[in-house]
């Protein structure tokens, strides 16, 4: 009997054990995704901006949030303000005519938005209230009384009522807490796909409160209202085809005469459909990983890569070393600047060879018309990855196939140019530069661009 008794509790024990050990090895990532965060009752005003005010009831938040005033480099990235003009000096010919062609840096964090928006050289008396949309909660707060007439107005007159960066406010509601879009763009983008983004649920609203601001926007031509191009799907080839039905540019190319568009920073676009995506994963996930102290459990608020956090953004599903995941990341980095870079080179001569076209006596206009129409296509897929802050890492495959076709459309736009002189395209023989992974971070020099050769 008491064998029994004993064998009956031993099998007891085996089965909480296995039970536990399923959880490590098999819920490891949804485990931490579905419990709750610890919540506290805080009485806090609902226009309150000042994250130290709420830092009062959240400190741990808090503490983590003061972290983005940290400057420290990844490999690709960071958040020190390097010059990304002396990093890749074929930026300036690519942007040649346009702001990004004078003054284009390293993004800081979150926390300096509105110090690195008042002091960046592309804001010039001529700038509008538009460029303040995600560098404040100031605007949205402004944007809900005045409607699009805020968008129009000078930059300069908001910027005196401005205080605060990027704080707890953009994203939670004061009363619940709960997550929440403040971005008029981006609730009007999914309210015309008949969707109310805001009713999203929890592990859909930590990836939407981050892609309310990390997305591809643009001006209207007419009101300056920020718009987010999503009618046609996520997409470059959607965003494309977007612009180009709108027949919208934000300026023309000096060089080749083509109406450009500047890409700004698709990482929802980019992420969406991504391994990671398609498996349930969050921006959150990884850039705001849970934190354990003690019994308490809480979001890092401290928004940088999880190369900085491996173990807690990246082990909670993934059972490899914090080596072994650091040197996949790396991998799709380096190959990705890699062939950004090729891409980026095309595009310079496609840009020197219209350029060549356009003052040739007797150039047939269509060819040239058609050549302009493909730097602008190149130089978009281009931009979709360049202007993308993972170095391709948040959907690597859709990031290759994308600078792919970008070198493709640039090739295709030297033919074209070639065509409209009446003279035959002959492909340049260079060596592109900074091709394996020990020196892929080294800038491609001016002078290696190569010429187009004439028959």
């Amino acid at each position: 009997m008491m064998k029994g008794k004993w064998a009956a509790v031993l099998v007891t024990v085996m089965v909480a054990v296995l039970l536990a050990a399923g959880g490590l090895f098999l819920g490891g990532c949804a485990g931490p995704r579905t419990q709750p965060e610890t919540r506290i009752t805080a009485e806090i005003d609902p226009g309150e901006e000042d994250a130290a005010v709420w830092g009062r009831y959240y400190p741990r938040q808090y503490a983590s949030y003061l972290k983005n005033r940290e400057m420290s480099p990844t490999v690709y990235g960071g958040s020190v303000p390097d010059s990304k003009l002396d990093q890749k000096p074929y930026l300036r010919i690519l942007f040649a005519g346009y702001g990004f062609g004078e003054d284009y840096n390293e993004d800081r964090g979150h926390i300096y938005s509105v110090e690195d928006t008042r002091e960046i050289k592309r804001i010039t008396p001529k700038s509008v209230a538009s460029c303040w949309n995600c560098k404040t909660p100031t605007a949205p707060k402004k944007i809900a009384k005045e409607g699009v007439a805020f968008y129009s107005r000078p930059f300069s007159e908001v910027d005196k009522d401005v205080k605060h960066p990027i704080t707890c406010w953009d994203c939670h509601d004061p009363k619940t807490m709960q997550l929440r879009v403040t971005r008029q763009n981006m609730i009007n983008a999914f309210q015309r796909q008949g969707k109310d983004v805001n009713a999203s649920s929890l592990q859909e609203m930590r990836t939407y409160v981050c892609a309310q601001c990390h997305n591809e926007y643009y001006f209207k031509t007419d009101t300056k209202e920020v718009t987010n191009p999503w009618d046609r799907g996520f997409t470059v080839q959607d965003i494309e085809e977007y612009f180009n039905t709108a027949n919208f540019a934000d300026w023309v190319h000096p060089l080749s005469g083509a109406n450009m568009i500047k890409i700004q920073h698709p990482e929802f676009e980019l992420f969406t459909g991504s391994v990671h995506q398609s498996a349930g994963v969050s921006c959150a996930d990884c850039h705001m990983p849970y934190i354990r102290e003690g019994v308490e459990k809480y979001s890092s608020h401290w928004w940088t890569s999880p190369l900085k956090t491996l173990n807690e953004s990246c082990k909670a599903c993934h059972r490899q070393s914090t080596e072994w995941l650091r040197e996949r990341v790396l991998a799709v980095q380096h190959k990705t600047n890699n062939l950004l870079d090729i891409a980026g080179e095309e595009i310079v001569r496609a840009i020197r060879v219209i350029e060549e076209a356009a003052k040739a006596q007797g150039a047939n206009q269509d060819k040239l018309k058609e050549a302009r129409q493909l730097h602008r296509k190149a130089q978009i897929y281009w931009d979709w990855v360049a202007a993308e802050n993972s170095m391709g890492f948040h959907n690597g495959p859709v990031a290759m196939h994308t600078l792919g076709l970008a070198v493709n459309a640039a090739r295709d736009a030297q033919i074209s140019a070639m065509d409209a002189m009446g003279r035959v395209f002959i492909p340049p023989t260079v060596k592109h530069t900074g091709r394996t992974e020990e020196d892929a971070g080294k800038v491609v020099k001016q002078g290696e661009a190569g010429s187009i050769p004439k028959q």
